[in-house]
């Protein structure tokens, strides 16, 4: 079996609010105020320039333009942001816009960010049973994985209800243990919950080891798509059919060229 591992190289999205923002700085700059967030330890460290590892959106819903510290105390610089080396982001006012960062809190609401990980998080899907199966590649370089619960064994309970550790929102297979072997259990007799963690209408008897197989609730993504190499055989194939095509060419321009020969 393939082993499926996600890689997330970007956090979730967070939000900024209340004492996020730390610290005003309305001494150093000339032209602006600075409003300091706490570090996000997670992130990748800033630099003096422009990273682009950061989204940063404020409480309107608009995403700000990032500056480089050199720019901060440019007049065009108010609005903006600057992402630092210690992983604050630094929000840039207009100066003595507001009195304190009591005041600042307030003005800038909650805002939204998003940054690049210093350190990515993979998780090993397969193992955690988030997918299953064998990834299908074709010629165009996408990877098609089903996100399937590979089989998730349970024990009926009395009533009999079936719960599940991991939801799903569909049951493709369910199956238990009988003294003659395994039994399946038609799907179309069974009811799913809505949050995808409970089976019922089986006629399973309670205290049963049953199988249950399906398609997640949650998944990272129905299609994964990749940069996958292409069928290098279908590669060589066209450039041989162009190969034999130029050489076709190249003759009937020589037939073409004696031809004129022949007729001076």
């Amino acid at each position: 079996m393939s082993r499926v591992i996600h890689t997330q190289r970007i956090a979730e999205d967070l939000t900024i609010s209340s004492t996020d923002y730390d610290s005003v700085d309305n001494t150093t700059y000339t032209n602006v105020d600075v409003i300091k967030t706490t570090a996000f330890s997670l992130a990748t460290a800033g630099t003096s320039a422009k990273d682009l590892s950061t989204i940063v959106i404020n409480s309107s819903g608009q995403q700000l333009q990032e500056v480089a510290a050199a720019d901060i105390d440019l007049v065009a610089s108010i609005g903006k942001y600057y992402y630092h080396t210690d992983k604050t982001v630094w929000f840039i006012r207009a100066a003595d816009e507001q009195a304190d960062i009591a005041d600042y809190r307030t003005a800038l609401g909650t805002s939204g960010i998003q940054y690049q990980l210093a350190t990515p998080i993979a998780t090993d899907l397969t193992t955690e049973l988030l997918a299953s199966g064998v990834l299908q590649g074709y010629t165009n370089g996408t990877i098609y994985q089903d996100c399937i619960n590979g089989g998730e064994e349970v024990t009926s309970s009395g009533t009999p209800d079936i719960t599940l550790t991991i939801p799903i929102r569909e049951i493709t297979q369910l199956t238990y243990t009988t003294a003659a072997g395994r039994a399946e259990v038609p799907t179309s007799g069974l009811t799913l919950s809505a949050d995808g963690l409970t089976i019922t209408g089986s006629t399973i008897p309670s205290t049963t080891l049953c199988q249950v197989k399906g398609y997640l609730k949650y998944n990272i993504s129905p299609l994964l798509t990749a940069n996958a190499p292409v069928n290098q055989s279908a590669v060589i194939s066209s450039l041989n059919e162009t190969t034999r095509q130029n050489s076709k060419q190249i003759t009937s321009l020589t037939d073409t060229v004696n031809l004129i020969i022949a007729g001076l």
